[in-house]
């Protein structure tokens, strides 16, 4: 905007009259004549007759621009419009849904447990440099499974594991916000823990079956032991959880069919890692089970690096589309060569990856070099090298 005054003299009237009048709405009194807009300079006022000419090339010279008597009659100026107002109403008009929201930067919670500073300070010991310097300066292009995602940095085009990094992220999360992380309540009075972990494992058998499409709603003897076992376990753990990572249990005494009183474990709260995202329900059975089945609970530091590992894992699933499982089955049904489209993404999934999951690993993760080396990011294009492609065409 300011490139015509840096190469040519104008006249006050032509130039800096119209920049003040048009541009700022500190004009004062301006007469509308056609679409002609002019200054009514008060007798005597320099600029009046257009004699004064500046050289805008000169530095300072919009200092030596400004007209005297628009300075005195300040007080019949029009109001200004406010810049946050008339950014709403561009914000208003135009709605751009690739725009992203920068997440809140995480600062580590006091802790004076070796273990926690220790683990933490591996993170930053594997920070892969060039790797954290491409996440941040990336922009978020497309999704093309569940677990893969399309960057754009530079004039490189990247592919990311994004359910690998998510992963990372949500066990750093975990890890910085230990002892210090908000508690979300879970609704309908909690989850019944031995009830999801003995359903989850005898609907895993049913699909190993012989006869994978007869489920059975009634869970085995073997399948209710090996739940009773992990809520025992989980119920001993369960002031340590709820302490440190949020994760809270209450023991509640319910009816069973036969009428008699028992008492049972129920999970009634979670830990808010990331602001907006929510944990999905489908894969809470499972985190359960893990969580009193794979944790070291004899030593302190495995331990801690156990439950946020397993926290990461529960928090990194993207949301199921149901549609996509039915379309699916249709294809089997159809004997598409029994190829069943198993990384079909929903709409929901691709809004949390882009909106929610994205923002976090750009701006908060610190991606360690076993990412890199796994392959959690790969190249697939220049576009330098694309467009030279495009010119032999």
């Amino acid at each position: 905007a300011l490139e015509p005054f840096l190469v040519k003299k104008q006249s006050f009237s032509q130039s800096s009259a119209e920049l003040i009048g048009q541009e700022s709405g500190l004009a004062g009194k301006i007469r509308e004549s056609g679409t002609e807009r002019k200054i009514q300079h008060r007798e005597g006022c320099e600029f009046a007759n257009k004699s004064k000419q500046v050289d805008m090339t000169v530095p300072g010279a919009f200092a030596s621009a400004i007209c005297r008597c628009q300075v005195e009659n300040s007080d019949q100026l029009p109001m200004m419009t406010s810049y946050n107002h008339a950014r709403e109403v561009r914000n208003n008009d135009v709605k751009d849904d690739s725009a992203v929201i920068r997440p809140k930067k995480i600062s580590p919670t006091r802790c004076d447990y070796e273990s926690i500073s220790n683990l933490r300070k591996e993170i930053f010991a594997q920070n892969h440099q060039r790797f954290n310097e491409t996440l941040r300066g990336s922009t978020f292009v497309g999704v093309v499974s569940r677990n893969r995602s399309l960057i754009q940095c530079g004039i490189d085009l990247l592919m990311i594991n994004h359910y690998t990094l998510a992963k990372e992220l949500f066990y750093q999360l975990a890890l910085m916000k230990f002892n210090g992380v908000t508690m979300a309540m879970l609704g309908n009075e909690g989850v019944d823990v031995m009830a999801v972990i003995g359903q989850m494992l005898q609907f895993e058998e049913d699909l190993n079956s012989s006869h994978p499409k007869k489920i059975t709603v009634k869970v085995s003897k073997t399948n209710i032991d090996l739940a009773r076992q992990a809520t025992t376990c989980l119920a001993e753990k369960a002031p340590m959880l709820e302490e440190y990572f949020s994760i809270k249990f209450e023991k509640r005494q319910v009816q069973t069919v036969q009428k008699k009183a028992i008492r049972t474990l129920f999970l009634t709260g979670l830990p808010v890692l990331l602001d907006g995202h929510s944990p999905q329900p489908h894969a809470l059975p499972i985190f359960l089970l893990r969580l009193a089945t794979e944790v070291n609970w004899k030593e302190e530091q495995p331990c801690f690096e156990g439950i946020c590992r397993e926290l990461a894992s529960f928090y990194a699933e993207a949301p199921s589309d149901n549609t996509a499982f039915l379309e699916m089955e249709q294809d089997d049904s159809n004997n598409n060569n029994g190829k069943g489209n198993m990384e079909l993404v929903g709409e929901n999934a691709k809004r949390y990856i882009q909106h929610i999951l994205f923002p976090g690993i750009s701006f908060l993760l610190v991606p360690t070099k076993q990412n890199f080396s796994d392959g959690a990011m790969l190249k697939l294009a220049n576009l330098t090298s694309l467009y030279k492609v495009f010119e032999r065409c």
